[in-house]
């Protein structure tokens, strides 16, 4: 169960005590049923809330990461040596319009194996952000294309 599940059925419960203790500042003057019955008005309300507010906070959204690129040679023109033979790229646009190109191979900012090139798209064009310093980023890991894929979702 994540932290804020936790927190939240925490709160709720707290919540739900203070409310009976605050009904209930005069008990002989109520009944053991009216007491029950009490106890499940406030809970219930209690549990709706928790539900209702869990939902929310844990209603993530889904990112496209590494994971979900597709794969494909780089280029397969015989008249290119080797090591571009045996490069790969993936490219991937999101609903925003960005998008990125993903480079694997040594021709590029990659040692063709656990590194990666990065050009950052706008709208199917090169696309600079500050936040990168470049168009291009090279001899980048999984997590950290994965990173910029996210970033590149939120933006809007």
């Amino acid at each position: 169960m994540k932290v804020t599940r936790k927190l939240n059925i925490a709160f709720w419960l707290v919540l739900a005590v203070i409310l009976m203790v605050g009904s209930y500042c005069k008990w002989e003057e109520y009944t053991f049923l009216s007491f029950l019955f009490s106890l499940l008005i406030h809970g219930g309300f209690c549990a709706l809330c928790a539900y209702l507010v869990d939902r929310n906070i844990n209603r993530e959204k889904v990112y496209k990461t590494f994971d979900d690129l597709e794969w494909n040679p780089w280029t397969t023109d015989e008249h290119y040596s080797q090591e571009f033979l045996d490069s790969r790229q993936a490219e991937m646009t999101f609903g925003n319009g960005y998008g990125v190109n993903v480079l694997c191979g040594t021709p590029f900012y990659s040692n063709g194996k656990n590194s990666y090139q990065v050009y950052i798209l706008k709208d199917g064009n090169l696309f600079k952000l500050d936040r990168y310093g470049d168009t291009v980023i090279g001899y980048i890991t999984k997590y950290e294309v994965t990173n910029i894929m996210k970033y590149l979702q939120t933006l809007k």
